[in-house]
């Protein structure tokens, strides 16, 4: 899309001449970088707070070593994201400027960028980590203050994308120095920035990424050699439970998941994967929150575009349509070969393909589809009647 802009308003472009950088493009940059923060933060947290084979890797290398192999690794997959697009238009300007000196500091604003917030993510996700291992207050209740502080990021992020409620704008986070990198990215271009901002936000990274090494590397160090506190909440072993066992019914598995079930008329392997999904996701429901950020994301643009439109409500149900049964799928199916672990060959062994796959969908379509249809279903219902009602109105 950025190649066809390019090709077809290039005439356009070329003749618009020197322009100042708006302050949009630096809230803009810098609503990205604590994007980038954030999904650093939450990786950390939820999906690498240790490292696999710790007391092997602790004991064969420094932990510095293994820091540095973290962050090079974390580093490289942000910058796997924005390779293509700063690729691009490193050559669209190159190609309508002349400016040869874009061809480093555009990729070098995008290094910066990238590699900054990796850092500042990773040094507060171990941060997070460690007080989760050494409080068993927060260890208990993690799951409900991570689900706390992902609603208070995306309210955030709904605050600064939709202008309408909250009456702030991107253009307000361009006091950011995070956001200066365009100033960066833009010298030797027709766009004007700020000499002085790109400098600062050079000498910023430099100083972001010596602390933040050292920080990180401490961090994780201490969180690695510490024992966790456990966070469950001490319960009598000789408690009356009715084993499997005993009823005859129902298995282990099963009591795990309830008051959730799957109809015993499903197939055993498919059934048993759909437990054993039903139950990953009850046991670590924090995994569903990266399922917000495309949701927020996609929402704000509908709110925004709802806005423009006679009634907010009129994108609602076609948007649930759509992006609930996406909900639904994702929920229970994300990451389902990495969730196996170490399991995973006796898993492809044990259950056909086939067997698999339906059982992933399974829980979706269960519980899913149903609160689907039952929210597109009340919401068309209602813009029928206000219709009719403003058809009354007129006549």
């Amino acid at each position: 899309m950025l190649v066809g802009f390019i090709y077809l308003f290039s005439e356009a472009i070329q003749n618009v001449g020197t322009v100042s950088l708006p302050p949009v493009a630096r809230g803009t940059v810098a609503l990205l970088w604590l994007f980038g923060v954030f999904i650093a933060t939450q990786r950390v947290v939820s999906a690498r707070p240790r490292i696999d084979a710790e007391p092997l890797m602790l004991t064969t290398v420094s932990a510095r070593t293994v820091v540095g192999g973290l962050l090079v690794a974390e580093t490289l997959r942000v910058l796997a994201y924005l390779g293509l697009p700063v690729l691009v238009l490193t050559g669209g300007v190159v190609y309508l400027f002349g400016s040869l000196v874009s061809i480093l500091l555009i990729p070098l604003a995008a290094i910066l960028l990238g590699l900054t917030a990796v850092l500042v993510g990773m040094a507060l996700g171990y941060a997070i980590a460690l007080v989760i291992a050494t409080s068993p207050f927060v260890a208990r209740h993690k799951t409900a203050l991570g689900g706390i502080a992902v609603v208070v990021a995306m309210g955030g992020y709904l605050l600064v994308t939709l202008p309408q409620f909250g009456g702030v704008g991107q253009e307000a986070l361009a006091v950011l120095p995070v956001g200066w990198f365009v100033d960066l990215a833009v010298i030797g271009s027709p766009v004007r920035g700020s000499v002085t901002r790109a400098g600062v936000a050079v000498g910023g990274s430099l100083l972001v990424v010596v602390g933040g090494i050292v920080l990180v590397e401490r961090e994780a160090t201490r969180l690695w050699f510490t024992d966790p506190v456990s966070d469950e909440k001490e319960t009598d072993v000789a408690s009356e439970h009715t084993t499997p066992e005993q009823d005859g019914t129902r298995t282990a598995l099963a009591d795990a998941i309830a008051p959730l079930g799957i109809p015993r008329g499903i197939s055993q392997p498919t059934r048993r994967v759909a437990q054993w999904t039903l139950l990953r996701t009850r046991r670590d429901p924090r995994r569903l929150n990266f399922l917000l950020l495309p949701v927020v994301m996609v929402g704000s643009g509908l709110v925004s575009s709802g806005m423009q439109a006679a009634s907010p409500w009129t994108v609602f149900a076609p948007a649930a349509a759509v992006l609930l049964p996406w909900m639904a799928g994702a929920t229970f199916a994300m990451n389902p070969l990495g969730d196996e672990g170490t399991v995973l060959p006796v898993t492809l062994i044990s259950v056909s393909g086939t067997a698999y796959v339906r059982g992933l969908m399974l829980p979706g379509l269960l519980f899913g589809i149903p609160v689907v249809v039952l929210v597109t279903g009340v919401r068309h219902s209602s813009d029928r009647s206000n219709c009719r009602s403003r058809l009354d109105s007129w006549e």
